[in-house]
């Protein structure tokens, strides 16, 4: 049985590093300051969940905590979780001189969570912190050899409360503050100049959520993100990049209105060793908006507007075993897909599988995320990502 248990992760892994390795799928215009992961997301996953297709209920621990708050009542007295990312993003076009196709790569690397859960009795403290969002783009050569250049992060800084009601249902609520920049900057190379934007972001939102325990082998959970607002700051700069001489200049303040979430999770115990998960999310972007006069300037960051709401379907297997004589070290092998229908950046559909060993209370998690598109699309990034994380249990 060990022989076996063995094989098969051996197999697993090398499957995992050959997918992982010899694709680059997943395009999106990189001329506007777009996410490099999916628009629609609640927040960061752990590894673990991000493994099993981005599913709320296939790790409760600190990061489900902030995706859905309802799930403290389901976590042990005390965790701690880090995380981080390697994306490897590829881009090309032929617009330039020679009519050649000219491509970069760009590898980053950046923790993406760290938090920790707190229990007292029936009542679930977390505090975190999450990386929500990479701007970054490498030096891209458009039009005439001109280029862009663009780089920027959105952190979060989270809390969140649960209470269990019972040993079936549990609520919670969770605040999350949000603040980033962005640096956009084009340079048109025939006249020596240069156009950048310059952004600051801030703003909160609130979660709800609750978990319900239908059965024994059934749990059902719902999160509830309310429309909320984000302030932005503008600086915009028309220079000469030779001399730096600023021929125009302004700034400005608005605001991003984003979308009511509304998102039902569930996770299916088929046996001792094998789950299921699903998500089923409710993203009303058509009441997503910007103000003022200078609105078109912030489709650098978000664009807008959207004829439809959109839905994301995220669908995760976990398989579990145990390894070594007496059963020490735990196992998880886990697959999933994503299906999300902002059909914007051109990407629909994401393919997602990971791996887990625990030993006690302490557990090593990674898992890889990509996205099916073109690669060959003209001013477009690829992108695949990486999720490593440590998960610790008190």
């Amino acid at each position: 049985m060990m022989i076996c248990l063995s094989k098969k992760i051996s197999g697993f892994l090398f499957l995992l590093v050959l997918f992982f390795s010899g694709v680059k799928l997943g395009a999106q215009p990189f001329e506007y300051g777009l996410p490099l992961l999916s628009r629609n997301q609640l927040g960061i996953y752990s590894p673990l969940a991000t493994a099993a297709g981005e599913t709320i209920l296939s790790q409760v621990g600190p990061q489900a905590a902030f995706l859905n708050p309802g799930v403290l009542g389901l976590t042990e007295n005390l965790q701690l979780a880090i995380s981080g990312r390697f994306m490897i993003a590829f881009c090309g076009n032929s617009y330039n001189d020679e009519n050649k196709w000219f491509d970069y790569n760009r590898k980053t690397l950046n923790p993406d969570f760290a938090g920790l859960v707190l229990g007292f009795g029936a009542w679930r403290l977390a505090i975190g912190y999450s990386l929500l969002e990479e701007f970054n783009r490498p030096e891209a050569i458009v039009y005439g050899n001109d280029s862009i250049i663009q780089d920027g992060k959105l952190h979060g800084f989270q809390f969140g409360l649960g209470r269990r009601i019972n040993d079936r249902f549990s609520l919670g609520i969770s605040l999350n503050f949000r603040r980033g920049s962005l640096d956009h900057l084009y340079r048109d190379d025939y006249y020596s100049l240069e156009s950048e934007y310059r952004y600051d972001m801030n703003g909160f939102n609130l979660q709800f959520g609750l978990t319900w325990k239908t059965t024994r082998s059934l749990t059902l959970a719902l999160v509830i993100r309310p429309e909320y607002k984000m302030k932005v700051k503008e600086e915009f700069i028309y220079r000469s990049s030779d001399t730096g001489y600023v021929y125009d200049s302004y700034k400005y303040e608005s605001f991003f209105r984003f979308p009511l979430v509304i998102c039902l999770s569930g996770r299916i115990n088929i046996s001792e060793s094998l789950d299921l998960y699903s998500d089923l999310a409710y993203w009303n972007w058509r009441h997503f908006s910007g103000g003022n006069q200078y609105v078109s300037d912030l489709w650098f960051i978000y664009h807008w507007p959207l004829e439809k709401d959109t839905f994301k379907f995220s669908g995760g297997v976990d398989y579990s075993g145990k390894l070594g004589a007496e059963g020490t070290v735990t196992f998880h092998l886990l697959a999933g897909y994503i299906h999300d229908s902002y059909s914007f950046l051109g990407i629909n559909d994401y393919l997602t599988c990971g791996l887990s060993l625990g030993l006690k209370k302490i557990s090593l998690a990674g898992s890889v995320r990509l996205p099916l598109a073109r690669v060959r699309d003209s001013e477009a990034l690829a992108s695949s990502t990486f999720q490593l994380g440590l998960n610790f249990g008190l």
